[in-house]
């Protein structure tokens, strides 16, 4: 059972990596190897260069030991939807490249984006960090990766500015644009920037929806 508790709540980055472990951890122990691919560890802390990933998923191969998946986290906040982010991608994806991993994912605990080495999004999953889910998502890596299907079974989350596009707007436009002119100012934005934002993902979705026609 996940103890992170409710959609709605703030959680440290902390309690979802340490959360994460616990449940692939102890799935781990009770079944390692799925067919042809035998899962060999899960690494907290993996070092890359001079950073660390937060968790390595390690697998064992003719070579010997092998990274199979990168997972950054990332914290919940009320606003925020970091699996959907840029940076956080670009990290795990970083990571990933280093460490000759195949593939990596962004997760706050309850959005799971999973990516194939360099760029391609294999989905992003509504999650709950529990025993059902571990097994789960274990199972069907392995058949990913296998060839033996082509994405994950969880509920699927869409792109916040492309839900605007669809006219499917998750709470507020005002709110789109205040998250993400925190994740990259760092700060509380102004009402000028929050209201300049808004226009801005206007512009987007009105640009996107101009590609998709075209290309209809």
């Amino acid at each position: 059972m996940s103890t992170l508790g409710g959609i709605g709540v703030e959680i440290r980055e902390a309690k979802i990596a340490y959360e994460l472990y616990r449940v692939l951890k102890n799935a781990l122990s009770m079944r390692s190897k799925y067919d042809d691919l035998e899962y060999c560890d899960l690494e907290p802390e993996y070092p890359v260069g001079k950073r660390v990933a937060d968790l390595v998923l390690m697998c064992k191969t003719p070579q010997g030991l092998r990274p199979l998946l990168v997972i950054e986290v990332e914290e919940k906040t009320s606003y925020s939807r970091k699996p959907f982010r840029f940076e956080p991608r670009a990290q795990a994806r970083s990571y990933a490249e280093q460490l000759g991993s195949p593939y990596y994912a962004v997760t706050d605990g309850f959005v799971l984006s999973l990516f194939k080495w360099p760029e391609e999004c294999l989905g992003r999953h509504e999650i709950k960090l529990d025993k059902r889910f571990a097994m789960a998502f274990l199972r069907e890596l392995a058949a990913l990766h296998q060839g033996r299907i082509v994405k994950l079974s969880f509920p699927e989350v869409e792109n916040t500015v492309e839900l605007l596009g669809k006219g499917k707007v998750i709470g507020s436009i005002q709110h789109v644009a205040y998250e993400e002119l925190v994740n990259e100012l760092g700060r509380a934005p102004t009402r000028d920037e929050i209201m300049k934002r808004v226009r801005e993902i206007w512009k987007r979705v009105r640009r996107r929806s101009l590609q998709h026609n075209e290309s209809a």
